[in-house]
């Protein structure tokens, strides 16, 4: 951020700014000043009448297409006043991280019920065809339940958890925290595509076919980008390096 009075500007090229065209305030990090290593980060709020929002490129993506989230060249004139008073990296791991991975996990739960709903209604109307035999999808059923489950598990585990110590910095900011918030969204992203996969294998050639009520395309196309955006491989290199002075309290 470059400084006149009280006034700053702030310019950024940022690669996705989700529903930028249409939000009312962008949140954005950058180094304290001209001078501040890259380390010393903070997060100040741009109101839509302060931005200047130039596009600079498009969102024409496989899954997620929803979520409108092209690059753009951020141009934004406020007050010292909308910097927020804490630095990043607390913002980051107390706040950010959690309330966005529980949140991701949950819209991809949303996914997973959606899906298992698909794959339900398959194999009830397969066994009304066959009154008193259970169909042979009927245990693919049964073992998608399993996988199903431990997504439930997982995310209102994590959605506890963040809970439970939301009110304890200290807490929110260990090691211990950061490795399991961290692997919820890796988990529930490895799940989910597990569960659509499952589930279009129960539906079979009608959840593969895009025009009917057992469709599973857009839920495939969407569960294989939980994995992707924010990638988990990302997420397990900096989990691997807190994992190396992680004491295990």
């Amino acid at each position: 951020m470059e400084y006149d009075g009280e006034q700053i500007t702030l310019s950024k090229n940022a690669p996705v700014i989700s529903y930028g065209e249409y939000a009312q305030i962008v949140l954005a990090t950058a180094r304290r000043s001209v001078d501040s290593p890259p380390s010393d980060q903070v997060l100040v709020v741009c109101e839509k009448p302060d931005v200047t929002l130039v596009k600079t490129g498009t969102w024409d993506t496989l899954g997620f297409r929803g979520t409108c989230s092209p690059g753009f060249m951020l141009d934004a004139r406020t007050t010292t006043s909308n910097i927020l008073g804490d630095n990043y990296g607390d913002i980051s791991a107390q706040t950010m991280l959690p309330v966005a991975h529980v949140l991701w996990g949950s819209a991809w739960l949303g996914i997973a019920d959606a899906a298992v709903t698909k794959a339900r209604k398959s194999v009830q109307k397969a066994a009304r065809k066959t009154p008193g035999t259970p169909p042979p999808s009927a245990l693919r059923l049964a073992e998608l339940m399993v996988v199903h489950e431990q997504l439930v598990d997982t995310v209102f585990g994590a959605a506890a958890k963040f809970e439970a110590v939301s009110e304890s910095p200290a807490e929110l900011g260990a090691i211990g925290f950061a490795l399991k918030i961290n692997n919820v969204k890796v988990t529930a992203s490895t799940l989910v595509i597990d569960i659509v996969g499952k589930a279009l294998q129960i539906c079979g050639i009608s959840g593969y076919r895009q025009d009917g009520e057992m469709s599973i395309g857009r839920h495939l196309r969407d569960a294989h980008g939980s994995a992707i955006m924010v990638s988990n491989e990302r997420i397990l290199g900096h989990n691997a390096q807190l994992s190396l002075v992680y004491k295990g309290k």
